[in-house]
């Protein structure tokens, strides 16, 4: 998991490209973990209708 200090923070692009891609990463002051910054996970369409459907029970005959 990448880490970023509070001074490193102010290079966005890198934070961008690392939530992006899906990484979670953890904002530090020394050597104590402040936060945790959790990407935004939203499923592909199909995706996520396949797995919508896998709760639905199956129609009746």
């Amino acid at each position: 998991m990448p880490n970023v200090n509070i001074r490193q923070l102010r290079n966005t692009r890198k934070l961008k490209a690392w939530l992006r891609a899906g990484k979670t990463v953890e904002l530090r002051e020394r050597d104590m973990v402040i936060a945790r910054i959790v990407p935004k996970w939203v499923l592909p369409t199909e995706i996520a209708r396949r797995w919508l459907a896998s709760f639905r029970p199956p129609p009746w005959p």
